[in-house]
């Protein structure tokens, strides 16, 4: 742009014009344009000046989250669930250039990381599982370096950080339940939920009609049945109680 965009030359005087060129948000290239000046003169209404700007794109890296932290992992466990131990890190580029990430590191062998370099398009973004498995108790950390080609933050670091304990060990007793009682008559029985592990034991109990899954079709698994469960209807009273040792 250009600053005053008009104005008055006294005769025998001149008058400076301010271009600004400015490359912000714009992608590598060149850039030609014409700056026109009209006036009053008779002979001479527009005087063109041709102006080129040649703009250097260059890749901005962001990383999310800035921080990795697992809170409580479970030792030698990688189902799912709040206690496995792979969360997600993103990696994007809202630069004018694409980013090249040529490592992507962790100083702590206990944590490793699904991709060691990538190539990633402006404007778009990738995804690292960063996993970590121990089979040791106790807190651990490290920090993954991601090294690329943006000008102003070659070197990335993310800080990571976990803490690794026993996970509780369930034991449910008696294995089956019975009861013969007559129509009006109820009878209380007791289930017991024992933890003989280290860490606090969370449960639900859910109770499912086995006798209506059966009818529901003839031959369908105990997985499916599980899966669609037809609710028990009836007095059924479930007592719990928890053993910690």
């Amino acid at each position: 742009y250009m600053s005053p965009e008009s104005g008055t030359v006294s005769a025998g005087s001149s008058s400076d014009v301010d271009v600004i060129f400015d490359a912000s948000g714009m992608f590598g290239g060149e850039y030609y344009a014409d700056i026109i000046v009209a006036s009053n003169d008779p002979e001479d209404p527009e005087v063109v000046v041709p102006a080129h700007l040649s703009v250097t794109g260059a890749a901005n890296i962001w990383v999310d989250p800035d921080t990795v932290v697992f809170g409580e992992i479970y030792v030698n466990y990688a189902g799912p669930g709040d206690y496995s131990g792979t969360l997600e890190l993103t990696l994007g580029n809202d630069g004018s250039e694409v980013l090249n990430v040529s490592s992507i590191t962790v100083d702590n062998t206990a944590f490793t990381l699904s991709q060691s370099s990538a190539t990633i398009d402006y404007g778009e973004r990738i995804i690292l599982d960063v996993t970590f498995t121990t089979t040791d108790v106790g807190t651990d950390s490290g920090t993954i370096t991601i090294v690329s080609d943006d000008p102003d933050q070659g070197t990335f670091t993310i800080p990571v950080y976990a803490n690794a304990v026993e996970p509780p060990v369930i034991a449910v007793a008696p294995d089956i339940l019975s009861a013969d009682l007559d129509v009006g008559d109820n009878l209380d029985q007791v289930v017991t939920v024992t933890n003989s592990g280290v860490s606090d034991l969370i449960y639900e109990i859910d109770l499912y009609d086995q006798s209506r899954q059966q009818r529901r079709r003839p031959g369908a698994s105990q997985v499916n049945s599980r899966n669609n469960p037809i609710p028990f209807k009836g007095n059924f009273d479930v007592l719990e109680s928890e053993t910690r040792q």
